[in-house]
């Protein structure tokens, strides 16, 4: 740019001037009127040259055509883009945001343990399949747990939620020993691995009980409602839930929480370390009498 230049002072001229005209043009841009305005102008102004430069334009021309490609509208893209990278990495690095994320993890795992039992209080309707995994047309079953949380009560109903038995069947939960997935469920294990099937092994899961009958098996609709149910079972019997939308469900809210937290903190940098403690006065006489 210095030897392309018309002027013996190109820096302090027709750079100038077209940062002058990029100035009007972002001016525009942004609609500014009050004095507060013309500051944030200044400041996307100052970001817009310090990327087109960045790129090594070699005529104005060039320049002018890089001034183009980055817009208000760009630049605002880049500040959030940057403002969340720095959010993500405080969240995963900052050990004052890690020892906070410590402490509301039980907080978050009670949250998600109540939402997969009032899951099972509200019950759920499931396909019928017969005990070589074929689907009964038409018909299925609902299930749900009690409000004393004691015992599940099932019984048969058509595809229109309509309850053609009472749920008067139930099971005990001191009676269930365990809960098993996929192909150690005994209403598939005879099942050959077709996609079809595969599908159904995928999605079931059986409870194992001591005493008749022998089991009660499912097979859920769908993902989510599998894991509902298989984490609701599991909460239940006080074993851990396992399924990967407990994780993403844990991860999200775990993040929305300490964002929350954090939002008093908007604009205040936050240490690595805590601040050193103040060595104690020589005298605690601080009231004269």
């Amino acid at each position: 740019m210095v030897f392309t230049a018309s002027s013996d002072c190109p820096f302090m001229e027709e750079l100038f001037c077209h940062a002058a005209l990029l100035l009007g043009r972002t001016r525009r841009e942004m609609r500014a009127r009050t004095p507060s305005d013309q500051e944030k102008v200044m400041l996307v102004v100052q970001r817009q040259l310090q990327e087109a430069l960045a790129l090594q334009p070699v005529t104005l021309e060039h320049l002018n055509e890089i001034f183009r490609r980055f817009p208000y509208s760009v630049i605002a893209e880049i500040w959030q883009s940057e403002i969340e990278e720095k959010e993500e990495w405080e969240l995963t690095h900052l050990p004052p945001i890690l020892e906070l994320k410590k402490e509301r993890c039980d907080t978050i795992l009670e949250l998600i343990q109540q939402q997969r039992i009032n899951t099972l209080l509200r019950g759920a309707k499931f396909p019928k399949y017969t005990a070589r995994g074929q689907r009964v047309k038409k018909k299925s079953w609902f299930v749900c747990l009690s409000t004393n949380q004691r015992s599940l009560h099932y019984g048969d109903c058509d595809d229109k939620n309509k309850l053609m038995l009472d749920c008067s069947s139930k099971i005990a939960v001191c009676s269930i020993l365990t809960l098993v997935t996929g192909k150690k469920c005994p209403h598939v294990r005879d099942m050959r691995n077709r996609k079809a099937d595969q599908d159904k092994i995928d999605l079931a899961f059986s409870i194992i009980l001591d005493g008749e009958p022998r089991s009660l098996d499912f097979i859920a609709p769908d993902q989510q409602a599998f894991d509902y149910w298989t984490d609701g079972i599991n909460c239940l019997l006080g074993n851990p839930m396992t399924s990967a939308t407990k994780d993403s469900e844990f991860k999200m809210l775990l993040d929305l929480e300490v964002r929350l937290q954090l939002l008093d903190m908007d604009g205040i940098s936050i240490p690595r370390k805590p601040p050193p403690v103040p060595k104690d006065p020589p005298n605690y006489n601080f009231c004269s009498t």
